[in-house]
Parts: C-alpha cells; structure tokens; sequence
C-alpha cells in the first residue's frame, strides 16, 4: 500500500491528469509518516541511550596486575574483570574466584547470580576476537550449539570457580597466565564445554606464528586441562548477589555473547482484524480499479460522441490526434476515487516498553495514525488497570504490545502451562512412601497430616532406648520446642534409633541435592537445637525435600566442595563428595557419590544416591527389586491426587568399581567436543541396578480462582490446552482441580470398557497411548472404533508429548491426531518438552477449526501463557503470548506480548479488555472505510452529470481536511466506550462467543456499511441538489453547493458517531462537536482571505435558507432510515443487512446513556476500577 499511495501522490503532480491539488495526498503521506519517523526514531534515541548507558559503565579491569576502572565497552576477550555484589556482568565471564568471605563462610565460594529472560534465537557462529598479548589466550573450538532457553526453575542461580583458581591469591589471580579452550559463541544458554589450563607457557608451543593454533590441534591442547561447565560461565546482563565480589576471565564479549547471540527481531505478529482489513482493502481497491475503468471509458467515448457538439471543448479533435489522451480520464478518476481507501487506516503495529517508547515488531507496512493510537491507548488502559496489581509481587498486568488488543477478544485456544501457571510453584512435603508403607493423610481430609506428622510413620520408628543423663537435656529441649506438634516430637525421637529403611530414606533426601545451608542463631535456652537456614534452591522441590528431612531430624549441615555433612538424630555425618550428576530436562534425574567418614563404614564402598522422574528411576531399577510393584503403586495413588512425585533410589559399589567409574566420567567431563552426550553414556553406567527406597509427593497448590477463570473462560467457547511435564495421572488430577475436566468423566484407555453404546457420549476422556508409530496408530483406531466422530461431544484428550510428537511426524497419522484433537474440549499433553510444547502451538495454528467456529468461518486463534524460560518458544509461537510474573523469574513475561501476575487475571485480560478492545476497533476500522468511501461516492456521483469529465466536486482543501482532522478525533474518542458495562462483560459468556464469532466485523457488517455509505451519500447529493433546483431555479451552484454538501456529510458524521456511541462523557463530546466547531472556525478564517478560492463562500452559505433548509433534510433522510432500523424496529443488528448506527452486530441499547464503570484504577470490586482522571470526565450528559 505504500507504492499505492506514492504512486497516487506522483499523478498528482501532473496537471493534465490530477483533478486536485496534489496538497490532498501529499499532505496527509507527510503528516503520516513524519509521525512515523518521529515514533521510529524516538526509539532509535532510546536504544542508542540504553546502548551508551550500558556501555559507558565503569568497571574494574586488570591493567598490568593492576585493577583500574574503565568504561566497559574498552573489555577485550582475555581481560581479568572485577564485578561487585549487585553489578551486572558486562560480558560473559568465566568465574575464577570469588571474595569477601572466609573459607568458613563459604568453602565452595560459591556465588550468586540473578537471572533475566533471553529471547530466543537459532544458532550463529560469528568470528571470535583474540586480542594480542592478552594474558589470557582463549582458544574457540568447534562444536554444534543448539537454541535454547534459561530452564526457568529459579531466579537465582549458584555458580562456583574450579578450586584451582579459587585457593589463588587475589594478587596471582590479577598475574596469572592460562590457556582457555572453549567453543565459538553461540546461543546456548544451558550448556559450557570449556577447559581452562593453568600453566600457559606449556602449551604455546602448539600455537603457530600470529598466536594462530596450528593444524595438527583440532581443537585440542593435549592433557592436563581441567573442565569448565555451565557453573563458571557467568552470563552476560545478570546480576552478583549475596556474594561480595568476584573475579572473572572475559570469555565473549558484545553481541558474541550468550544473551548478544539470542538478540532476534521478535516474531512478526498479525492480529485478525488486520488481516480482514488487509483482504477487504484488496476488495475495494479491485472494485476501485472496475470503477475507474468504467467511469474513464465511458468518459472517453462520451467526449468523443459529444465532441462535435461541443465543439468549443475541442474534444473529439483531441481524442482522435492523440492516443494517450485515452489514458487521461481513467487516471483522472484513479485520482479522483483514490479516497475510497484511507491512507490513515492501516499500518506498522509495535511494542511498548516499560519505558512508555514504541519498538516495531512486525514487517514494515503502511504507517497507521488512527488504529495504532487506538491501541496504544488500550494499552495504557490495561496498564493502569488496578484490578490486575498484585500488591504481594509489587506488579500489574503489563502490556508489551500495543498491536494485539483486539485479539485478546477473539482467542478461541488457550495453551496453558502448569508449574507456576495454574499452580503457586509453592512446594509443601505432603505424603511420602518409605519400602510398601505410605505415610500422610489423603489430600482433602481434614485435618490435614502430612507425613512428618503422620502417626503411621512414629509407630514403625522403634521407641527410643533409655537415654543416658547426657541425652536428657537434648530430649527435653525437643520436647519443649515441638510440644505443640507431639506427633513430630515423638517422631523425632523415635528416629534417634530409626529403622533402616527409614534412614537411608531420609539420609537420602539430605544428601541428593544441590542446595547451600547457612547457620542462624537460635535462643540461649536451646542451644542443642541451632538449626540451619535453607535458602531458595535451584529447584522448590529439593528445598522441601531438604525441610523435610531436617523436620525428622535427618538434617542436612553444610557442604564445600569436597564433603556434605548431616546431622542424624543430633549426631554428626560426615560424607565424601565424590561426583555430582546433575538434573536436566533430557535426564530428569539427579545423582550423588558420595563416600561415609565419620562415623566410619564397616567395608570400603561408595553410594550412588539418585532421585528422580518415576518413569526414568523405574526403567533403571533393579529387575528383581521387590519394590517395584509397590513402589509404582504409591506413586500411582500420589499422583492421582495431584501430587508431584519423584522416587528416591540408591545402589552400592566399592572403592575399587567406582573408581574405574570415575576416570572415565572425569575423562568425558574434560573433553570439549561432545561432552554432554560422554557425560550421559558415562552416567547411564552408573545409574543402572538401582535399590528402589521409597518415593516423595509434594502438593503444589493451585492459585486463587484458577477454576473459576478456567470454567468462565470454557463457557465462553475457549479450548484449553495444558502442558505440563508431569506424569499422566498428575495432570489428570491437576485437570479436574482446575475444572479442565469433569470428576466423573467418562475415562476410555482405548478399551471396550471404555465404549457407550448409542447417542453422542458426552464428557468423554480418550487416552492416546503409545510412543512408537504402530502403537499410536492401534490407539487411534480403538478410539475411532469406541468412540465415531459423530458421537463424540465435549470430549478431553490425554496423552503425552511424545505420542504427539510422533504422531504429527507421521504423514499417514498426522491428519487422524489432527482431527481428533480440533474437536477436542480440552487436551491434556503430559511429559512435554519445551519443544513440544513449540509444536503443539504450531499444530493448534495450522489444524483446521472446530465444527463450530469452521461454521462461521473462524480459525484458530491461540493464547499461550506460561510463567518460566521453559515457555518462552511456545509463547513466542503463539498468536498472543502471555507471561506470568512468578517464582520462575521474568524470561516468559519479558518474551511475552502481555504480562499479568497471576493466572486468576486472564479472565480480565480477554473477557474485558480484549473484547472492548475488539468491539472498539471493529467500529473504527469499519468507520474509517465508510467515511472514504461515502465522500468518493459524492464525487463519483457528481460526474454523472458533469459527462464523466473526472472533476473533483469538493475543493482541494475540504478532501484533504476531511480524513486527516474533521472526522479523525470522533472516532479516537469512541475507544473511551463500553456496549456493556465491565460487570456483563466478565460474567457474561455469550458477550465473548459473539466476538470470537467475528459478530462486530466481518464481510457482512463491513458490505453494509459500504451501501450506507452510498445510500447516504445519495440522499445528501440529491437532495442537497433538488433544493436549490426547486427553490432556486439552478440545477447546480458549483460554489455554494460543494459547501453546502460537505457540510451536512460533517454533521451526518456527528449523529453516526454519537449514535454508536453506548457511553456518554464530556470527552466524547469534546471530540465529536470540537471537530465541527474547528470546521467552522477553519471555514470562518478561509472565507476572508481573497486570494483563496473559498473567499466569502461559506459567508453566502451561511445567508443562504436554501442551505438552512437542504442541510436537516439531508442528514435526517440519510441518518434517520438506520435509526428506526434499530430503535424501533427492533431489529437484530448482528442479523439485518443494514448496519446500526453502532458497531455492526453491538447490542441494543435504547434511548438512554449508561453511565460507564471507570476502565481503571482503584479497584472498587472484582468488576470494577477507577481513576480520579476518568471519573472527573465520567459524568452523563
């Protein structure tokens, strides 16, 4: 459309051909796109700021042994950086040393970082800088990076230097020399495969002349290399907490590093209304080009048919001498009847930051004045809304985007993740199973026992031995602190002797984890039970683990780099940290080796401890374990109620298998190439013949009013997906909690148990099994064999990520899952990846619509929202991306297009403020087409009678005032309206199917304001000309008449606007009546200037009675027909081919004005907010 509207423009630089002023599009293309300008190059000014602030920062740099402060953009890859306790890193950086604290403190030196979100972005592999005479050589290897995202398990993150370089001297770390080897920079958050080796001089050998490495290298230096992992990669654009400083080697450096190679251009978005707008637009510029063909062909042959009769005009002579003069006429009326597609109506939609500057994120099109401040208006509306701030977070609802409002509206899919999403990310230990014995009351009894106070559990535990008097004193101060709990009390000392498979239970949960411990003090009165603070972990579910086990007195001490100690029953442990194999999404599951010292074992062995997924623990069980039936049955039951459970097993070698084991593990963990899939082939070894001992249920609790907005959001017609990583009986229970599914739903497992015979079977809950092709597709025929397509109803489909994954790959079972799921009420996708989780969305996008919406012409329109980094890709893939701000950090919410605090205030987010936001927009957009084409139809129809000569009707200045400042405020004050009041709208269902059915915009409504707008420039044009034919004696006053005409089109623009309007505020009429006073005022000053051509013709119209008279008659002929149509007889407007005075398809609001609820601000209840701004302008008029 831009060549469009330039091209326009140049015709009009001709005279032979322009019929106007060329002032009427090159006016309105200058003010358009300098306002573009303005806005792109306010955000060039902003990011140029942001980029100077952030590179301008000083920072500690060694300098010749010598830390001194600079500007951080003169970092070089090779530089020794000093970065203090609440200091962004400047770049990424490989952590040598931490300091400030003692070895007591803080043996591991461990450090903190706070993350931030990263977009998301594929791989690139640019060149890396290797300054001369670095101190540091780092050397970049070769390897495949993959994209990925923060894991969104914490905010807050630990990461340790190797112990070579942290028992270093600040000094010799300044001097020191090393060779670093490493890959080339790439966007892979999650993994680290580095070496660092410590004396440099051995291995410059092996560099050629320049510091180039040779050939024979290969990405390797030779032995003695230690590995470097993802706990010394200190990522760039974090933040050091709870650590005083630390010193770290400049390992990438600008957009080379981690969070630079995920910089992206965000996914290009378009909103459904802007692609009908965009075909509609197509429609009238074909119909455009018909007209001028038309009109310019008839004009042609009418010149030269009337030429000799005219003979002044010298037309046939001209005609016939020059071909090109054929060209003319139909130019002159692309000119002319160039109005017909508003320059103002479509454009660049954006992104609004937290610091109120608009970013482009889509592909350029036409700059848009009218819709984009329409929606960046919304925007600040959802902003502002009080009734979506959390005041225990700090935050509100947050709109990132302001091209996306109306969509918010007509959301037919929600794909909904569940840890963090529907549910608090608040762990609590609830029920555990030690051996065959499970302990802790069923959830939902009351009152509520878990299974530290469990009375099961005290009644295994042997009662305690007489205790010597030294023991008194301990067993008194337990007794004293946990009296009001005797329960735990007796437990606790039950435990001092403990059953074995007790102990190894709990020992197990004390030493299986990766979570630091603090001492606090604690009262002079009970100094034997100083206990140990449990900060927040990487993961919520081993803080509770570790509370837990402290609980029962199995608690977990300290820990530095090489040994972890317990506290059992008050007597001390100490334990050998051999290996830790840490959790990630691809094992789900975790491993320690850890070795006894104190007190002393009875033979030489090492105990591999590993927890994890039931699914992956069970597959590497023991065959014969005789707990494996029972052990599967407790996590069965667990999960049922909504548990999230994880099975804790162990397995024993000796010194001399564990250590053959570990070289090799140590071997794989050096290497550089590959490292991750040797680490997992070396860890599967060990992770095999495992000892089952019990298996731990943690309750995350869901957020307030999940159900409730989950059933609403359901009666409004929306499809629910949830994607979780839990087990399958988890996610169902978690489903019926959150009304996603019924409690007595019918569950078919792809069996004839499953089967109701006759009728269409509602409620129905079909389970897709099996993760290879043949599996999946004998499920799919047991279904389809159960339960026909024609029977199916209001039917939930579970199945895991994998069947899914594996069914859509397959060409012959991608179309039979598809179907399935379209019709689906509810889909319950269990064990999904971050991946799936992408192509679930894009399947949503891509398959075709349920037989409800396909009835009606409406395709998918998906909502993802997630809480964690995890949810970024399925976010970003969604047509609307939601973020929650919770315990997962910001990565979803900064790569979302809307952000709210909790899932609770979705139901806001689209059920108010998306569907105002769609009725709004649907008026304007319909409004703007209809008022061009209403003035191109008067122009059209005055050269019916002036033989098609392409003359312009109106003057210059009126076409080019009319779109661009009479008629644009009008419809900008409509976004202040509500056809319902914020009450209906969040409880009302049906107000919500209608906008998802494309009730207030679609061919129909848009077809019938295109005939108003012709009827109703017919009735203006004619009557307005009939007057002054019958009262004056003339058939046509070219001065008085175009004034008089363009007059009552501006009043008739009053009565449209104020009879689609359902509110009433003096800002609403401020806007309507201040654009026609300004008209007059304009018209007043014009009319007094000589030289213009409008000199003294408004004066005469005013004087004029014909004008007096021809003004009302036109506007009540042309307004009035549409006004009965809806007021009085009562006719739909949703279903009648004539639009109403309001939005097409808008309910019927009767002769009176609503007084609107406050959009925003102080929360008078959950349906309800205002501003002190808005209720000074809300007052009834």
């Amino acid at each position: 459309m831009n060549i469009y509207f330039l091209i326009i423009g140049v015709l009009q630089l001709f005279p032979s051909i322009t019929p106007v002023n060329p002032i009427t599009t090159w006016l309105p293309i200058i003010i358009i796109f300098t306002l573009s300008a303005l806005k792109e190059l306010l955000d060039d000014i902003m990011r140029y700021r942001s980029d100077k602030r952030f590179n301008t920062r000083l920072v500690s740099i060694c300098r010749n042994g010598t830390l001194i402060e600079e500007y951080s953009e003169s970092i070089r890859v090779g530089d020794i950086v000093m970065v203090k306790s609440g200091e962004e890193f400047p770049c990424d950086l490989v952590l040598l040393k931490t300091g400030g604290t003692t070895p007591a403190d803080n043996p591991e030196g461990l450090a903190f970082i706070q993350v931030g979100g990263l977009p998301k972005k594929e791989t690139r592999h640019p060149a890396l800088l290797l300054p001369p005479g670095s101190r540091w050589l780092v050397l970049a290897g070769l390897m495949s990076a993959q994209t990925a995202n923060l894991d969104g398990e914490s905010d807050l993150k630990q990461r340790s230097p190797l112990e070579a370089t942290q028992k270093l001297a600040e000094s010799q770390v300044l001097l020191f020399k090393g060779v670093v080897e490493g890959p080339l920079p790439n966007p892979n958050l999650l993994q680290f495969d580095a070496r660092i080796f410590m004396d440099a001089p051995a291995h410059l050998s092996t560099f050629g002349a320049g510091g180039v490495p040779g050939a024979g290298i290969g990405g390797q230096l030779g032995p003695g290399g230690v590995s470097l992992t993802l706990r010394q990669l200190l990522p760039q654009a974090t933040v050091l907490k709870n650590t005083p400083y630390i010193l770290g080697l400049a390992m990438y450096t600008g957009n080379q590093s981690k969070i630079g190679c995920n910089k992206a251009t965000p996914p290009s978005k378009m909103t459904r209304l802007e692609g009908l707008i965009n075909r509609l637009t197509f429609f009238i510029f074909f119909l455009q080009l018909a007209l001028v063909l038309v009109t310019g062909l008839v004009g042609d042959f009418w010149q030269l048919q009337r030429g000799p009769r005219h003979w002044y005009l010298a037309l046939s002579s001209v005609m016939v001498e020059n071909v090109g003069e054929w060209f003319v006429l139909p130019l002159r009326f692309l000119l002319l009847l160039s109005l017909m597609i508003p320059i103002s109506i479509k454009g660049r939609s954006g992104y609004i930051s937290p610091m109120v500057s608009i970013s482009s994120r889509s592909s350029p099109k036409p700059p848009q004045v009218t819709l984009d401040f329409v929606k960046l208006f919304t925007a600040f509306l959802l902003n502002w809304d009080l009734a979506m701030w959390d005041d225990q977070l700090a935050v509100g609802a947050l709109a990132r985007s302001t091209a996306l409002a109306e969509d918010l509206g007509q959301v037919t899919h929600v794909l909904s993740d569940k840890t963090g999403t529907l549910t608090q990310n608040l762990m609590q230990f609830q029920k555990c199973a030690i051996g065959t014995r499970a302990y802790g009351s069923p959830i939902g009894t009351h009152p509520v026992v878990s299974a530290v106070e469990d009375q099961a559990l005290i009644d295994v535990c042997p009662a305690p031995p007489a205790l010597p008097s030294s023991q008194r004193h301990f067993r008194s101060a337990i007794w004293a602190a946990f009296g009001p709990h005797r329960a735990l009390a007796g437990c606790l000392q039950s435990a001092m002797r403990g059953v074995p498979e007790t102990l190894d239970f709990l020992r197990s949960l004390a030493l299986c984890h990766t979570v630091q411990a603090t001492r606090k003090s604690v009262p002079p009165q009970a100094p034997a039970l100083a206990l140990w603070n449990v900060p927040p972990s990487a993961s919520p579910d081993e803080e509770a683990l570790v509370k837990a086990a402290r609980q029962l007195r199995v608690e977990f001490v300290k820990r530095d780099p090489h040994f972890i100690d317990i506290s059992v029953n008050g007597r001390p442990e100490r334990y050998e940290m051999l290996a830790l194999l840490e959790f990630t999404p691809a094992r789900r599951r975790m491993s320690v080796a850890v070795r006894r010292l104190s007190p002393p074992p009875e033979a030489d062995e090492v105990l591999i401890i590993t927890k994890g997924a039931d699914d992956v623990i069970m597959a590497r069980a023991d065959p014969n374990d005789e707990l494996r039936g029972p052990i599967q049955g407790h996590v069965d039951s667990f999960a049922r109620t909504g548990l999230r459970t994880l099975i804790v097993s162990m397995r024993r070698l000796s010194g001399a298998d564990f250590a053959a084991w570990n070289e090799r593990f140590l071997e794989a963990c050096a290497s550089v190439e590959g490292r991750e899939s040797r680490v997992a082939d070396v860890c599967e070894a060990v992770e095999r013949n495992l000892r089952l001992v019990g298996v731990t249920a943690i309750e995350d609790k869901l957020q307030v009013d999940v159900a409730e907005t989950i059933d609403l959001l359901r009666r409004a017609g929306i499809v629910f997906w949830m994607l979780t990583g839990d087990k399958m009986s988890t996610a169902r229970q978690i489903a019926t909690s959150c009304a996603l599914m019924s409690p007595t739903a019918l569950i078919s497992m792809g069996c004839p148990s499953g089967a109701a015979a006759g009728g269409a079977v509602r409620g129905q809950v079909i389970d897709v099994t099996g993760r290879d092709v043949q599996d999946i597709r004998l499920s799919l025929e047991q279904v389809e064999q159960q339960h026909p397509a024609g029977r199916r109803a209001n039917y939930t489909v579970v199945l895991e990520g994998t069947t899914l994954e594996t069914a859509l790959a397959e060409e012959r079972l991608a179309p039979v899952m598809s179907a399935l799921l379209a019709e689906a009420d509810t889909v319950i996708c269990c064990r999904a990846t971050p991946r799936q989780k992408e192509k679930a969305v894009r399947l949503v996008r891509k398959m075709p619509s349920p037989r409800r919406l396909a009835a009606e012409g409406i395709k998918p329109l998906v909502l993802a929202i997630g809480d964690g980094g995890n949810d970024v890709p399925m976010i970003q893939n969604a047509q609307v991306g939601v973020g929650i701000q919770g315990r997962e950090g910001l990565q979803a919410s900064l790569a979302s297009d809307y952000s709210i605090p909790a899932f609770r205030h979705l139901r806001r987010l689209t059920m108010l403020h998306g569907r105002y936001a769609a009725v709004r927009l649907a008026f304007i957009g319909q409004y703007c087409f209809y008022k061009a084409f209403l003035v191109a139809s008067v122009q059209l129809l005055f050269n019916l009678f002036t033989g098609f000569s392409g003359a312009s009707f109106f003057n210059s200045l009126q076409l080019a005032a009319f779109n661009m400042i009479y008629t644009a405020a009008p419809p900008v004050a409509f976004l202040l309206d509500r056809d319902v009041e914020p009450g209906r709208s969040l409880t009302d269902p049906d107000l919500y199917r209608r906008a998802v059915r494309g009730d207030y915009l679609n061919k129909k409504t848009f077809f019938a304001w295109m005939l108003r707008a012709l009827y109703q420039a017919a009735a203006i044009f004619f009557i307005t000309a009939g007057a002054y034919g019958a009262l004056r004696g003339t058939w046509i006053d070219q001065d008085s008449m175009p004034v008089t005409v363009y007059t009552a089109v501006l009043v008739l623009q009053i009565g449209t606007v104020l009879g689609a309007s359902h509110t009433a505020t003096w800002i609403n009429h401020f806007f309507i009546w201040g654009s026609f006073a300004l008209y007059v005022v304009v018209s007043l000053v014009l009319t007094c200037i000589p030289r213009e051509a409008t000199y003294g013709i408004f004066f005469r119209m005013l004087a004029d009675p014909v004008a007096w008279l021809a003004i009302p008659l036109s506007v009540a002929a042309a307004w009035l027909p549409f006004w009965l149509a809806e007021h009085l007889l009562a006719l739909d407007p949703s279903g009648s081919a004539l639009p109403p005075s309001g939005p097409p398809g808008s309910p019927s609001k009767g002769h009176h004005k609503q007084r609107p609820s406050p959009p925003l601000g102080e929360v008078a209840d959950e349906t309800d907010s205002s501003t002190p701004f808005l209720d000074a302008c809300d007052q009834d008029l």
